[in-house]
C-alpha cells in the first residue's frame, strides 16, 4: 500500500541567545540568527500557546562584545501583559517567525 506523501520540514536553525531576566513582568535576553547576524532577529513570543507579540532582537547590549558577535544591538525586553499576570503558571517559549522553536537554554 503506498505510503501518503508529506513534505519534508527543513532542519530547524540554531539560533544563539541567552535568557538575563525573567520576573513577574519582564522578560530579558538576547538572540541572534546565525545565518544573517546583522539583521536583528524577530521572534514571536508565545504564551500558553498563543503568540502575545512579535520582538524584534535589536537593542544594544555592548555586554556581549566578550562574544565577538558582528553586532551588539541583539537584546531583547518583553513586557508581559498584565492578563499573565494572575499568579498562575503560564509556558512560555520564543519562536522565529518562520516558526523555529527556542528550545530551553539557547534563549
Amino acid at each position: 500500500m503506498p505510503q501518503p506523501h508529506t513534505a519534508a520540514r527543513p532542519p530547524s536553525r540554531t539560533i544563539l541567545g541567552f535568557l538575563d531576566k525573567i520576573d513577574d513582568a519582564t522578560v530579558a535576553g538576547w538572540a541572534l540568527d546565525p545565518i544573517n547576524p546583522r539583521t536583528p532577529l524577530a521572534m514571536r513570543v508565545i504564551i500558553d500557546g498563543t503568540v502575545a507579540e512579535v520582538i524584534a532582537c535589536d537593542i544594544s547590549r555592548p555586554d556581549v562584545a566578550a562574544l565577538n558577535l558582528p553586532s551588539a544591538k541583539v537584546g531583547f525586553e518583553f513586557r508581559i501583559p498584565p492578563r499573565f499576570q494572575d499568579g498562575l503558571r503560564h509556558v512560555l517559549g520564543f519562536a522565529t517567525i518562520e516558526g523555529d522553536r527556542l528550545r530551553a537554554g539557547t534563549v
